[in-house]
């Protein structure tokens, strides 16, 4: 029988461990057996507010990271809607454009959130209090009927959630995902990456970034536990290790910049962190240095290396990584797998084969896990998700993900960096990941981001580090790794290199800094 909703997991994990715990959060926990029950009756006040209605529609939800949001999440879906979770330190400006893409049916936000609301003036009609919704339905119970009724309309290529990326030019992409997007994901994923009902999962993720939506349904699949790591923990590293180690988290599927954060720290040589079995990484390329560092403090860790956009439903790709990496080296993406398939095409739309060693172009992939494209944003939606260039019979869409890579001589596929992160400079074609990975190699670097200054045509590495690095040194050092015409033409410290809402460096933000 074929599986329609995310919620089947749920369901399933509500009726085999009940009493289980399903998520652990800084305030508590609740069983599986709690969070459908508390889930399906906020859906029956969800569901009483238009009773008549056949469409699904977007639901906002405003609030931190916590086991209540997780609850909403489900009500949401169980109400027959689907969900979009909003940054709460998101600047005016940027709420501000998000809102008026998405136009969504209502906000749910906790009362310190509503405020804020307010103060970006959206109106009081638009505001549903998650206090009133849960004293409502804790009060008025369940309606089965009213909540069956809706999931018996409801398909698998319904939207399950909306994730707001940011463009390069800032302005955020609402990225459409369907309940069988994210199925597909987490079947294929689940025995890879070996999640079973004793899994541990230590969230990172804020929920408005698409790899906190491996750690939700993967662990409903499994009905294994997931721990919602306090987001403050990661200001404070060293209780973010303790957390870990007190609930025993064996799963860690974080951004590099969380895993590189602890090594530059040294703190697991402090901190035993024994019961981590597996790490994932992915988003953003994994310095090898700090890999190896956990690497080295963890034996017979496992380090998993993923790739994929949101476009296609968290990853696409996974490298187990089995053998030591220097840390001049890049990691493999290694290949696609399950009901998903990526390659390389050239700027003409020729495919790039295994065989053709080293030549570099876009990745592109095509599969079930395919989002439906960006909401509301029909000439964005456009540029990206393409009709199969090398599929002329018949309609297939394909994302073309800005990613360049090539296949290196054993056949594994390597990311060759963004494609607006390539410049000319000097006459050459220069990916600016190269540099990074260099300058990270340099002793007391914790961090690099290297943009391009377009207006002086000049190259600049910011870095975050420990203490004052020996820039000459350091350039010296750089010359040995990468060509003359490659070496930044300024190196500028910063006490802490700027991330932007998905944990990321923040590029744009270092890019307003060079007018300075």
């Amino acid at each position: 029988m074929i599986q329609i909703s995310v919620l089947e997991y749920l369901d399933r994990a509500a009726e085999s461990a009940a009493d289980k715990t399903a998520v652990i959060d800084q305030y508590g926990s609740v069983t599986y057996a709690q969070i459908r029950r508390n889930a399906r009756a906020m859906a029956t006040v969800l569901i009483k507010r238009d009773e008549a209605r056949r469409a699904t529609r977007p639901v906002a939800v405003f609030m931190p990271k916590s086991i209540a949001m997780l609850t909403v999440f489900f009500a949401i879906l169980y109400s027959g809607d689907f969900y979009a979770a909003l940054d709460i330190k998101t600047p005016k400006d940027r709420f501000q454009m998000i809102y008026d893409n998405l136009q969504p049916e209502y906000i749910i936000a906790a009362e310190k959130e509503a405020a804020i609301l307010r103060a970006y003036g959206v109106p009081e009609s638009r505001i549903l209090a998650f206090e009133s919704l849960f004293e409502t339905a804790a009060l008025e119970g369940e309606a089965p009927a009213l909540v069956n009724a809706r999931l018996e309309r409801r398909i698998d290529t319904d939207p399950l959630h909306i994730i707001y990326t940011s463009g390069s030019t800032g302005a955020p992409k609402g990225v459409v995902l369907s309940h069988r997007s994210i199925i597909e994901y987490t079947e294929r994923v689940s025995n890879i990456f070996g999640v079973d009902r004793n899994s541990i999962v230590g969230n990172q993720a804020p929920f408005f970034f698409d790899i906190s939506t491996h750690d939700i349904y993967v662990t409903l699949r499994a009905a294994a536990t997931l721990a919602i790591i306090p987001e403050l923990y990661f200001v404070f590293p060293v209780k973010g290790l303790q957390f870990i180690s007190e609930h025993q988290i064996n799963l860690l599927f974080w951004v590099p910049t969380a895993f590189a954060n602890i090594s530059a720290a040294d703190l697991l040589s402090r901190i035993d962190l024994s019961c981590v079995r597996t790490i994932i990484f992915g988003g953003e390329a994994m310095p090898v240095k700090h890999m190896n560092y956990w690497r080295r403090h963890i034996p017979g860790l496992r380090c998993i290396h993923v790739y994929g956009p949101a476009e296609i439903a968290v990853s696409n790709t996974h490298y187990d990584v089995s053998r030591e990496f220097l840390e001049d080296e890049t990691l493999p993406l290694y290949k696609s797998s399950g009901n998903m398939e990526i390659f390389l095409l050239t700027e003409d739309h020729m495919l790039i084969t295994e065989e053709m060693v080293g030549e570099v172009g876009e990745i592109c992939c095509r599969g079930t896990a395919l989002a439906f494209g960006y909401y509301r944003d029909q000439e964005r939606t456009a540029e990206r998700f393409i009709q199969n260039p090398l599929n002329g019979a018949y309609p297939e869409i394909v994302y073309v993900t800005g990613d360049m890579g090539y296949y290196n001589e054993v056949g594994e596929l390597m990311f060759a960096g963004r494609k607006d992160f390539q410049v000319k400079h000097m006459g050459y074609r220069i990916e600016l990941g190269e540099i990074e990975t260099a300058v990270l190699t340099f002793p007391g670097i914790k961090k690099c981001c290297v943009v391009y200054d377009d207006a002086r045509r000049r190259i600049v590495a910011f870095a975050e580090a420990e203490g004052e690095p020996d820039t000459a040194s350091l350039r010296k050092a750089l010359a040995s790794k990468v060509p003359s015409y490659m070496l930044p033409d300024e190196l500028v410290v910063l006490d802490r290199i700027p991330m932007n809402a998905s944990s990321k460096m923040d590029r744009l933000k270092l890019k307003g800094l060079l007018g300075d």
